[in-house]
């Protein structure tokens, strides 16, 4: 559902909502407001792909016909499937050769397993500023306790918010990369944005892309004070880019 704003906005006013979608009536305001859209997993990806952001290696679900081509393509015996709508690693599924190949969904992926590092490198943005920047230490996919530790790690958080997170200093160049994706993403009307990152050989990749409702629960309980002095800076540089007055 909408949002509807009917309040008595004037032209150059930013709108900021948590809500993905919202619509703003008002005849006396100058100019659009376009409604973020609910993009799928897979379709956040290919935004990634086109802007030339470092992406783990991954294929639209709706494109494969069998899972023996994945094998062949990825050189392995095990692959990803990763549903569309999911959460929470809740929507993930180990396929092998003995596996079936899935019910596929719009919006659903597959990929190859990244073996390097298991952890999860977490970033909070908004527009040219990054809020925060986290380490989720998850055991790996592969882990036969995996789901169990994830379980656990979801149902802790509210009472120790701190437990299994520590905060890591982005590198410069995916910090650049994730300024200017932020700047990208603000442009095309949408806002709070998150990044799951992986890290392999040959760097930094992103696995996910949120950008909209966004869980910042755990994140702002971890460092509130950093969080939100960096969200309204944010803000502030939101409303002195005047790239974005059209």
């Amino acid at each position: 559902d909408r949002i509807q704003l009917n309040h008595n906005l004037q032209s150059g006013d930013v709108v900021i909502a948590h809500q993905p979608q919202i619509s703003i009536k008002n005849k006396k305001v100058n100019g659009f407001c376009e409604p973020q859209k609910l993009y799928n997993r897979s379709s956040k990806m290919t935004f990634l792909d086109n802007i030339g952001f470092p992406t783990m290696k991954w294929i639209n679900g709706t494109k494969v016909k069998s899972l023996s081509e994945l094998f062949e393509l990825w050189e392995t015996n095990i692959v990803l499937y990763k549903k569309n709508n999911s959460f929470q690693s809740k929507g993930i599924k180990l396929l092998n050769s003995n596996s079936k190949l899935p019910d596929v969904k719009n919006g659903d992926l597959f990929c190859p397993i990244i073996t390097e590092n298991p952890y999860t490198y977490k970033v909070d943005f908004f527009h040219n500023k990054i809020l925060g920047s986290y380490i989720k230490q998850t055991p790996s996919v592969l882990n036969e306790n995996y789901f169990d530790w994830i379980e656990g790690d979801n149902k802790d958080q509210l009472q120790f918010p701190n437990q299994n997170r520590s905060y890591f200093y982005l590198p410069f160049d995916i910090k650049s990369k994730i300024i200017n994706l932020g700047k990208k993403i603000t442009h095309l009307g949408g806002g709070y944005s998150s990044i799951d990152l992986m890290k392999t050989s040959d760097g930094y990749k992103a696995i996910e892309l949120n950008i909209s409702e966004i869980a910042t629960k755990y994140t702002w309980l971890t460092r509130p004070v950093q969080y939100s002095k960096n969200f309204s800076k944010a803000i502030l540089n939101l409303c002195n880019d005047y790239d974005l007055i059209k």
